[in-house]
């Protein structure tokens, strides 16, 4: 599970690293990241491992649409590199209005 910060640019330009180590101040969207995180980790809780990925996309969806959180499935993003667009595109299993989480 990654999950990446982001404003509403460029993934590859404006994404932040922040390692979960050091919940330090400048930390973006804390409390957004912990009840994301705390979601997932519920749904792995109650349907355990061994699932395909699919699985957990349909239960994690569940969940964002109990909690009434905004959000995108299945989201596409273009990929430049070295100013070429390339052929194949980013896709986020899903967007939440200023946090991407990515399922992997």
């Amino acid at each position: 599970f990654l999950v990446r910060f982001s404003d509403r640019k460029s993934i590859a330009t404006k994404t932040k690293i922040c390692e979960f180590g050091s919940m330090e101040k400048e930390f973006p969207w804390k409390s957004e990241s912990y009840e994301l995180i705390g979601l997932c980790m519920e749904v792995h809780r109650i349907l355990g491992h061994g699932f395909l990925e699919i699985v957990y996309k349909d239960a994690i969806e569940l969940e964002l649409l109990r909690k009434e959180l905004e959000f995108s499935r299945e989201q596409q993003y273009p990929v430049e590199y070295k100013g070429v667009l390339l052929s194949h595109r980013f896709y986020a299993d899903f967007v939440l209005s200023r946090v991407q989480s990515f399922l992997r």
